[in-house]
């Protein structure tokens, strides 16, 4: 009965012996599939990750290359409009000094004219007064030189403009009476002559001049025929 009663307690120990040995060898398996698949994985990592940032960084150099070839396009245009903006400028400028130097030069060129053409009328009032001043019409050379002395001040010929304001006030008006103002055509001349010689007046260099027109109109108005 003793030895029927342990031969099965051995075959159970070897049994547990197998079982064990295969779990073992199962687990040893399982434990180096699982070390391979993680190495594999691993390796495979390795490998994926450096692409994923690789095309990851070229998706980002290429944004950034978008984003910068955009901002260079806009400088461009920024750059050609303002440019653009400037050339208008400076064009406009040269348009309005070549315009500026016309107007002034045609301006100059008209003075001159302008100038001229009253010398050329005083002249010839001038001429006319001498005229009749030589045949004794003195109201009426009067007119004249008045007319002269006024056309040479606008034509800047003071030489002569002081030669037929004397003759005004030396030569006519003291020959003249009150009868010749009657129409008050004489004096409204000289008066608009007063005014053209007080707007010269710088210095007061016809300041004498005009208080001995003023006086020798005075007398004249105050002279009678028979006092001739």
């Amino acid at each position: 009965m003793a030895v029927q009663d342990v031969a099965p307690v051995v075959l159970d120990a070897n049994v547990v012996t197998t079982i064990i040995n295969n779990v073992n060898s199962l687990y040893s398996t399982a434990i180096g599939q699982l070390t391979s698949y993680t190495l594999g994985i691993v390796a495979l990592v390795g490998v994926l990750i450096p692409v994923l940032v690789t095309v990851i960084q070229v998706r980002s150099l290429k944004a950034e290359k978008e984003n910068l070839e955009a901002h260079i396009s806009d400088e461009v245009d920024k750059a050609k409009l303002n440019i653009k903006e400037e050339m208008l400028q400076e064009m406009k400028r040269e348009i309005e000094s070549v315009e500026s130097k016309l107007i002034s030069s045609l301006e100059e060129k008209l003075s001159e004219i302008e100038k001229k053409l009253a010398c050329a009328e005083a002249a010839t009032s001038h001429l006319q007064g001498n005229d009749l001043t030589s045949r004794k019409l003195f109201a009426l050379a009067a007119m004249d030189f008045c007319d002269a002395t006024h056309q040479y001040l606008k034509g800047g010929d003071e030489l002569n403009g002081q030669r037929t304001l004397r003759m005004l006030i030396e030569d006519c008006l003291p020959e003249m009476f009150n009868t010749d103002f009657d129409d008050n055509i004489i004096d409204e001349k000289i008066d608009a002559l007063i005014e053209l010689l007080m707007e010269n007046n710088s210095n007061n260099r016809y300041l004498d001049k005009i208080d001995t027109l003023k006086k020798a109109r005075k007398e004249a108005k105050n002279r009678k025929k028979s006092e001739g």
